[in-house]
């Protein structure tokens, strides 16, 4: 059941101010909720300290803010995550351009060779992990590692209107990315 836009923003402002993490539902992948301690709020996107099993740290997402269906508190491993390292969490991605895409994904390259794209309206259940080649007016050239763990041969464009989702910092994706080892860069206009 979706909350009130009101009651969204309140809560997401709550963790906030108040370092509580929260569950976000969200319209785009209704089936698989992100809990997160939010860190920064603009009227299109929310950068998020993601949370994994048992509250512990796992990198940062960024959130595209209208897709945000619903957000609960969820104070379980609150105490336990008080005692693990300085509190509340920072991020290197905090201060980020978050009210235009185009601002912040060139940020985003240069704090970290690695992000995880989500476009999950077009293509549910997929994720894109790599690293920003070039990016256009209304798209960027994407350099991905396969499935397989190597790195593509060839880049691929993604329009930014598809964009749902970015994690950065993410364990999974950074250890991808060492099995990976260095890329050589392909150029966009082969």
């Amino acid at each position: 059941m979706n909350q009130k836009p009101t009651k969204v923003a309140a809560r997401l402002t709550m963790s906030l101010e108040q370092a509580i993490p929260v569950i976000i539902h969200r319209r785009v992948d209704p089936n698989d909720p992100l809990e997160a301690l939010v860190l920064e709020i603009s009227d299109d996107w929310v950068l998020l300290a993601s949370l994994r099993d048992g509250g512990f740290l796992n990198g940062n997402t960024i959130v595209r803010a209208r897709d945000i269906s619903r957000v609960k508190l969820k104070r379980t491993f609150l105490p336990f995550m008080r005692t693990q390292g300085a509190w509340p969490p920072q991020s290197a991605a905090k201060g980020l351009g978050l009210s235009s895409l185009k601002a912040f994904l060139p940020q985003l390259a240069s704090l970290t060779p690695i992000v995880a794209f989500h476009e999950e309206q077009r293509k549910p259940g997929m994720l894109w992990i790599g690293s920003i080649a070039e990016w256009k007016k209304k798209s960027m050239w994407f350099h991905c590692i396969d499935p397989n763990g190597r790195w593509s041969q060839i880049l691929i464009k993604v329009k930014f209107r598809n964009l749902t989702r970015i994690d950065i910092f993410e364990d999974y994706a950074n250890a991808i990315a060492v099995v990976a080892g260095p890329r050589d860069v392909p150029d966009p206009e082969e």
